[in-house]
């Protein structure tokens, strides 16, 4: 009778260990984490209310990065920066190390999109989450080393960025028109100056 007592006391409290062991975070698929690691740039990019140029410029940055991260996750794939013009040699993960590639390719993303855009509070409090699911799920030199390979093609790809000229074309005049025939000029209802006359002027990725 003593043992049972036993038995049952032991039963019970590996139970109530059980129940109080945090369980761990599901770990969405890749797929599903670059989707909406779009999705969350795409809610700033309307908040901020960039134009359809310059929010080209901020997918064309930040899809690079994500993509030159998640590549090294099938080998058929090759890299992109180095087939356009003024990227440096992208780094190449440690040989013989684990990464995830899917949180490698998100610190790439973001890493570009905090530079590239205004509301950088919003994409961090989603981060947060995301960066949480992976450390919940991976061994801490898994997350720290894909962490920091990302970083580092995130860095690379804004290196191009901070040269493209965008800068410069900040500091133009407006462009009213004019009021020769043929010529552009603000027309009703709401006159507004001219989008990104000057975006011929952007250094070019090909060409």
């Amino acid at each position: 009778m003593k043992s049972f007592k036993i038995i049952a006391v032991l039963a019970c409290l590996i139970f109530i260990a059980a129940c109080a062991r945090k369980p761990k975070t599901v770990l969405l698929s890749d797929t599903a984490v670059l989707h909406e690691n779009e999705n969350q740039l795409t809610q700033v990019i309307i908040y901020d209310m960039f134009t359809p140029p310059v929010a080209s410029r901020i997918y064309t940055y930040t899809s690079l990065a994500s993509y030159e991260a998640m590549r090294y996750a099938d080998p058929k794939y090759n890299s992109l920066i180095t087939q356009l013009k003024g990227f440096a040699t992208p780094p190449e993960p440690q040989k013989g190390k684990n990464y995830n590639y899917a949180l490698a390719a998100t610190k790439a993303f973001f890493t570009v999109a905090h530079k590239v855009t205004f509301s950088i509070d919003t994409l961090k409090k989603y981060e947060n989450k995301v960066y949480a699911m992976y450390k919940d799920n991976l061994d801490d030199s898994t997350y720290a080393r894909s962490v920091d390979f990302g970083e580092q093609i995130g860095n690379l790809i804004l290196k191009r960025a901070n040269v493209d000229n965008y800068l410069q074309t900040r500091a133009k005049p407006k462009y009213l028109g004019e009021e020769t025939p043929a010529k552009w000029r603000p027309t009703p209802p709401d006159y507004l100056d001219g989008i990104e006359f000057c975006w011929g002027t952007m250094k070019q990725f090909a060409g």
